[in-house]
């Protein structure tokens, strides 16, 4: 990365970066960010209160770490990137990958998208030319042909499709090849599509019917108006067509200096309609969520659902054509509008739900249940037949968790879940709910009864079950909303019948507030839709079931805004198939409620729902979403699709226990035979590491005689040896035969003899060295034999011989595990012999090794000795006027124990002192020096030679080691009378230089240091 300045910041242990997190779009991946802002403060923080440590400039790329959460620089983000040296806002700091491609062949050309942070196009195919453009990660433009300059590198020429002037050679690494996949539509023939983006919450979100198939952040709709050039850059809301879909290499654009762009390389564009405004994705900034853009809509790479790694173009939109509904809707299209999740408004529903829907959010205490059945799924295929949609519970959950969040901005809420998706929410509800999660050691019960100890305005639980549902609803009763759902598929009272299987109390229901079932019908074909008019039989049975059957059609009109006529005749539908719908007469669902509010003081048991889902199936089949034969059967049909739900599970399960039980039979009979066919290979195995682990000869050769007997059911082996460069082989294992043949050496001719190749041979006779025996005597007779040659890296190291005595041959397969146990024993063993080999080898050198080491110690300890006895003697001696001194030290070996000294004890007198310490090397060295500096002191406190030498000595039999000895000559000068006083213990006597002549001086002592004896 280039940085550029900034004041220095102290060096702590928190600036170590943490493990990497990361990028949304480049999993797995080194992760990098460019700079998009002229210049990027570096600050010791997440926030803007923090120091400023650095300044990063535009196109500066660094390392990121790790994302946190801080102070929110701009709307929507709070988001700050650790880069290691400190925090920079993530605003302005572009998500990017280096990754480089292989060069791939032109042909005709292709989509092409840049992979590293940004690399410089030139005007020519060589790195010297002179630069065209700067192209940045996920700039997608058209590859047209490809060239090679002198230093061998490969550069794609790119097409801009704006100027023939401008020309993009880039280097090819730097550019992946985007397949078609990836910008083909996701469902090229699903009809009914649209697409709606939310300005507030900056999120789109595109159906397909009313499925969901994409759903992704975006920015757009920036809030300001250039006046003085009279342009407005907000996006304008409402509903468009897609008219144009193409690709958009070069994008240019502004009115000033200050906003103008020009912008190789922009991913896809897809145009609303002829006045600009467009889809299309963008590599210049990361705070998606954030509402800019001038009057377009922004889309990150991964926004194309089942894209692989790399950059990607936005969705492609493909236009449908739609059929208005019976109440004359208009086709649906491309729409901005402000819905940022899923609401009831995006679900086909009579208008009845939404005042009850809306009575349930007033804020009234007590448990809303949620209820539906969803498929199970061993009968989810169209195989099993049953005809049961999937109701849709987990969205009409959702749903409600929002209204009643939408409908109190003052309520927060709490979900007690063990999976956080159960929930979706926009990110400006998002702030409002806390999750408490289930992990061990907590349980759902413990949560909810702590959770609802605090009192939340909402308390959701993600389902209802024999241990939720009684915690649920004593919560309700204690003054807590609480919401929640349950698999089932009863509804209404039915709900409340399932409660109380669950194991509720009648008391705890009374807790509960609402029942919302639902559940999906298949719907009648729009495109072949015809009126019915009932039959008098219908009729007669629609007045039987529905009394009221008048009103519930008067009242469905007055909702619908028409005028209601008594006197009109009941109109319903049916559909008689076209191709549209595959001739089924069915096409798409629709969801029936039923609604259900518990009274307080009414039995609930006895109470009937407020919505039925009978009367709510009626009134869709009056507005041509239903059949006449659903209303009229509705209670059969729902009976007859949850038996065929229950006949095609327990088919289903049927046949699935089946298929597992003769594949259980099938894997026991193949087990037994893997069995005996791997338990060989499995000891094979584990005895090739026991052989390679181990290093004793004799005991490997043991081991592989037992065990290569053992492994083809031989009664007697016997193992052969040849050492390297020897004549003989030892017999250096057996097994069945008698100990005493151990290490018994034979002639390598007959042990080998007749085995020349490196398969085991048949061999019928006595092994060699073993005399032939009587078989009545031996007890067995000698059946059937093998020779198995031991062959390691081509070299014969010995034989096997193996005999079995109750078969008359080896099976085939024996024989070839024999052979492949040969080779590894072969090896094992040869291995074996070398570390033998090698470690007496390793035993000789270690001892001369130390003995080596001893005469290097006790040269060093020589030397050191002589260092200590030169430090000893003295260099120079005192000056005595009329005196001279001269001294000569000449060691027999490396060092001696001799050591001499002038003392200047006056100015009248002197000593002079000659000694010889006992040993040699260091202990003599250091005697000496102990010696040295007894004597020093003792002389200048004595003058008497003969009291210094006894005081010494007395100091030595203290102080001195006690087996050695020193011999002292110490005699002291008077200057002025010219006289010498001497002590001799048991030192060599002086010889006195006179005239040519020398004189012995006698005297008798001991030595110093000795326990007996006098000086």
């Amino acid at each position: 990365m280039r940085r550029r300045g900034g004041g220095a910041r102290p060096a702590a242990a928190s600036d170590a970066p943490p493990p990497p997190t990361s990028w949304d779009d480049a999993a797995n991946l080194l992760k990098l960010g460019r700079v998009t802002a002229s210049k990027l403060a570096v600050r010791g923080g997440p926030g803007a209160e923090h120091t400023v440590w650095d300044e990063i400039l535009f196109d500066d790329v660094v390392t990121v770490y790790g994302l946190v959460e801080g102070q929110a620089l701009q709307p929507y983000n709070a988001m700050w990137c650790n880069i290691g040296g400190g925090y920079v806002y993530s605003s302005f700091l572009q998500p990017v990958v280096e990754v480089f491609n292989p060069v791939e062949e032109v042909g005709n050309g292709f989509w092409g998208g840049i992979t590293v942070p940004y690399v410089d196009s030139r005007e020519a195919p060589r790195a010297d030319a002179p630069v065209s453009a700067r192209l940045y990660y996920h700039s997608v433009l058209w590859v047209r042909e490809r060239a090679q300059d002198d230093a061998g590198q490969w550069w794609y020429r790119l097409d801009s499709r704006r100027s023939r002037q401008l020309i993009f050679w880039t280097p090819a690494d730097a550019v992946r090849r985007i397949p078609e996949a990836e910008f083909a539509p996701i469902r090229p023939d699903a009809p009914d599509k649209r697409i709606r983006v939310d300005l507030d919450a900056q999120l789109l979100t595109a159906y397909e019917g009313e499925e969901v198939v994409l759903r992704q952040r975006i920015s757009s709709g920036a809030r300001f108006i250039a006046r003085a050039a009279g342009l407005d850059y907000r996006t304008r809301p409402g509903s468009y067509r897609v008219t144009i879909k193409r690709p958009s290499t070069h994008m240019v654009g502004g009115v000033s200096d200050l906003d103008a762009y020009d912008l190789p390389g922009v991913p896809w564009v897809t145009f609303f309609d002829y006045t600009g405004l467009a889809i299309h994705g963008t590599y210049w900034h990361n705070d998606y969520g954030r509402p800019r853009s001038h009057g377009c809509v922004h889309v990150p790479r991964r926004s194309r659902s089942g894209s692989s790694a790399g950059p990607a173009p936005p969705p492609p939109i493909a236009t449908s054509r739609s059929t208005p509904t019976s109440s004359g809707a208009a086709p649906r299209s491309l729409c901005v509008s402000g819905s940022a999740m899923l609401t009831l408004g995006d679900l086909f529903h009579l208008p009845q739900v939404d005042a009850l829907v809306a009575q349930m959010a007033a804020g009234e205490p007590g448990l809303v249940v949620v209820a539906g059945l969803d498929l199970r799924p061993e009968s989810a295929s169209p195989a099993a037949g049953s005809g049961l949609l999937p109701s849709g519970r987990a969205t009409i959950f959702r749903i409600l968790m929002r209204e009643f969040l939408a409908a109190d901005e003052a309520l927060r809420a709490t979900v007690v879940t063990e999976d956080r998706s159960v929930v979706r929410l926009s990110r400006q509800l998002r702030d409002r709910v806390e999750f408490a999660q289930v992990r061990p050691p907590y349980s759902y019960r413990h949560l909810i009864t702590v959770t609802a100890g605090r009192q939340p305005g909402l308390l959701v639980v993600d389902h209802l079950t024999a241990e939720t549902a009684p915690a649920a609803l004593e919560a309700a009763q204690r003054g807590v909303r609480v919401l929640s759902q349950l698999d089932t598929v009863f509804r209404g009272v039915g709900v409340v019948r399932h409660l109380l299987d669950l194991g509720v109390t009648r008391a705890q229901l009374g807790g509960l507030a609402w029942v919302v079932a639902v559940q999906r019908l298949a719907a009648l074909c729009p495109a072949c839709r015809e009126p019915l008019a009932p039959s008098p039989a219908q009729l007669e049975r629609l007045h039987r079931l529905y009394p009221d059957l008048d009103a519930l059609r008067m009242s469905l009109h007055t909702e619908a805004g028409g005028a209601p006529d008594r006197g009109q005749a009941l109109t319903f539908f049916h559909a008689p198939g076209c191709h549209e719908c595959g001739r089924s007469g069915r096409k798409g669902d629709v969801a029936v409620f039923d609604i259900f509010r518990a009274g307080a003081d009414a039995d609930l048991l006895a109470q009937p729902s407020a919505l039925p889902a009978a009367v709510y199936a009626l009134q869709l089949a009056l507005l041509g979403h239903l059949a006449l034969q659903d209303v009229l059967q509705f209670e059969e049909d729902e009976f007859r699709r949850v038996y065929n739900q229950f006949v095609a599970s327990e088919r289903a399960m049927a046949e699935a226990n089946a298929a597992v039980e003769r594949k259980l039979v099938e894997l026991e009979a193949a087990n037994r035979v893997l069995e005996q066919r791997t338990r060989a290979l499995v000891s094979l195995q584990e005895f090739g590491q026991a052989l390679i682990s181990s290093t004793d000869l004799d005991e490997l050769a043991a081991r592989v005689c037992h065990h290569a007997r053992d492994l083809c059911g031989a009664d007697r082996a016997i193992l052969y040896f040849q050492h390297a460069a020897s004549a003989e082989v030892e017999v250096l294992a057996v097994a069945g035969w008698e100990p005493e043949l151990l290490h018994q050496r034979l002639a390598a001719g007959p042990a080998f003899g007749g085995v020349t190749g490196a398969e085991p041979v048949v061999f019928n006779r006595w092994p060699p060295g073993i005399q032939p025996r009587n078989p009545d005597v031996e007890g067995a007779a000698l059946r059937a034999g093998l020779c198995a040659p031991l062959i390691a890296e081509g070299r014969r190291v010995g034989v096997m011989v193996l005999h079995a005595t109750r078969k008359s041959a080896f099976a085939p397969g024996e024989v070839a595990l024999l052979q492949t146990f040969a080779h590894q024993a072969a090896l094992a063993i040869q291995r074996a012999e070398l570390i033998e080999q090698l470690q007496t080898k390793v035993a000789q050198l270690q001892a001369a090794q130390a003995e080596l080491a001893q005469k290097e110690r006790m040269e060093r300890e020589l030397e050191l000795a002589r260092q200590v006895q030169q430090s000893v003697l003295p260099r120079r001696f005192p000056y005595v006027p009329g005196y001279r001194f001269a001294a000569r030290n000449e060691p027999a070996r490396q060092v001696g124990g001799d050591f001499y000294d002038v003392i200047r004890l006056d100015d009248d007198h002197f000593g002079v002192a000659v000694a010889d310490v006992s040993d040699k090397g260091m202990p003599a060295a250091l005697y000496m020096a102990l010696t040295r500096s007894l004597l020093l002191a003792e002389a200048r406190r004595e003058r008497s030679p003969r009291t210094t030498l006894t005081n010494v000595n007395q100091l030595l039999l203290e102080l001195g080691e006690p087996n050695m000895f020193v011999t002292v000559f110490y005699g002291v000068v008077a200057c002025s009378a010219r006289r010498l006083t001497y002590t001799r213990a048991g030192h060599d006597r002086p010889l006195l230089l006179r005239g040519g002549r020398s004189q012995s001086w006698a005297g008798a002592a001991s030595r110093l240091g000795c326990s007996t004896g006098k000086c």
